[in-house]
Order: C-alpha cells, then structure tokens, then sequence
C-alpha cells in the first residue's frame, strides 16, 4: 500500500493552504505579540485540516474499510478470549507480567487491552481512532513548533518531515505503538515549553505526568527522554536571556532550575 506515493499531492495542497492561510491572519491569530501565544482559532484549523487530511488519505486509500491485518492484528482475537475468560483487569496485568521479562512497555499493552475491550473485532472502528490520532499528533507538532515561535511555513513543515516518507505507513497500522507514542511524546514538549515561559505548576504536573508515560509505551522512546533535558537547556539560553557568553554557566543555571525535573526524567 503506496499511501504517500498515491497521495502526496494532498499532503502538499494542505501544506500551501495553511501557509497562505495563517501567513494572512497572522496579526490576528497571533493575539499576544509579547508573549506570541498561540489563540484558540490557529489549534483548532491546524487540528481540524490534519485531521482532516488523513481521512481523505485514509478513505481513498481504503483504509477504513481495509479490515483485518494478520501481522499486526492477529494477537485482537486472542486477547480478545482472555478479556471474556479473565476479565479485562486480569487479562491486561498477565499480559504486563509476561512481557516485562523481554521488553519495557507496559502503557502499550494497557491502551491495546482497551482498544480491544472496546473495539473488539470492528476494524472500522480500530482504523478511524488510528487515523484521527494520526491527524491530531500532526497537528500537535505544528502546536509545538508555533509555540516554539516558528514561522508558520515551518511549523507547517514540522508533521511533513516527521511523518513524510516510507514510516509515514506506520502511521495507519494497528500494531505498532509510534503513534500513540508520539502523541504522548509532544504533549510532553508542548508542556515543557509552557512551563518554561510561564514557571506554573500545572504545566511541571503535565510535563512529568507525559514523560513518565512516553517511557511506557516502547523502549525506544526511553532514549528520547534525555532529548528532552536537552531541549529544556537549549530552550531557556536562546529563549529566556540568559548570557550566552558563558555556556557553562548557562547549563549549569538550566540545571538548577530545573533540577527537580531533570532528577524524574532520570
């Protein structure tokens, strides 16, 4: 299945779109020049044209309607038995425990047990939440660059480079777990640059609450953790004044700001 071959040309048509789009209402969408906060208008559009992108791809590529996939759906059935035998608590917890010995992501089996508690065999149902998680974790990747004040052209190029290319198949398959865990992944930016501007406590609860689940959900993304304490440095010398003629002291002041955080993460 050529998805991005047979379809690339969408992918651009939104791409120009909201650059044009958002380049034209950018005084207005923009409604705090000091601080640039995004306003509700540009989440909601970005949400709502990836979104919306997706289905189109989806739907002419008949992936909603595509069914079952034996090399990633074939465990829903089987699984799927031991909900009805076990019960779901029971089920998800033997699941965990006969996983553990070999691999490190326990929220992945969690979030598939309940795929198939709710879903159970209806893979319309399976591939319309894959394919509108596809769009909303496009969406929080332009929220994350606006927010890291980047022009909106490359905001809007942020989803199309992660995502553009052979994974981009990855991210209309049931089994595999990168999807949900770069949705986990970029909220955790998203608060970490909140908390940065702003120094609340909310955002700190939501920047340790989604690092914690980014580690649970695949061993890979454990090795994004430290990219993190790294983007947490980079962001407050070139973001928050700091003087950028000393970088040690520039680390070293990042660090004990943030020290409680970095020790988490750890």
């Amino acid at each position: 299945m050529s998805i991005l071959n047979s379809n690339i040309c969408y992918l651009f048509i939104i791409f120009v779109f909201l650059i044009f789009a958002f380049e034209r209402k950018k005084q207005v969408i923009i409604s705090d020049k000091k601080t640039k906060n995004l306003c509700k208008l540009e989440i909601l559009c970005a949400v709502f044209l990836y979104t919306a992108l997706m289905f189109v791809i989806a739907k002419l590529n008949g992936v909603l309607s595509c069914g079952f996939h034996f090399m990633d759906d074939k465990e829903t059935y089987t699984l799927g038995k031991d909900i009805q035998n076990m019960g779901f608590l029971e089920a998800t917890m033997g699941i965990i425990k006969g996983d553990m010995g070999r691999r490190f992501r326990y929220l992945y089996w969690i979030i598939r047990m309940a795929e198939i508690k709710l879903f159970g065999d209806n893979f319309t149902l399976w591939h319309i939440t894959m394919t509108l998680l596809t769009g909303i974790n496009m969406s929080l990747c332009y929220i994350y660059a606006r927010k890291r004040e980047c022009p909106v052209w490359i905001a809007c190029a942020v989803p199309v480079v992660i995502y553009g290319g052979s994974q981009f198949t990855v991210a209309f398959m049931l089994g595999p777990q990168e999807n949900w865990g770069l949705f986990l992944f970029s909220f955790a930016m998203i608060f970490m640059v909140d908390y940065l501007k702003t120094r609340k406590i909310r955002y700190f609860i939501g920047l340790v609450i989604f690092t914690v689940l980014t580690a649970g959900i695949k061993e890979s993304f454990i090795l994004m953790l430290p990219v993190l304490i790294l983007m947490t440095i980079n962001y407050e010398i070139n973001y928050l004044g700091y003087n950028k003629e000393n970088w040690i002291k520039n680390i070293l002041a990042s660090i004990k700001r943030n020290i409680v955080y970095f020790v988490i993460t750890i």
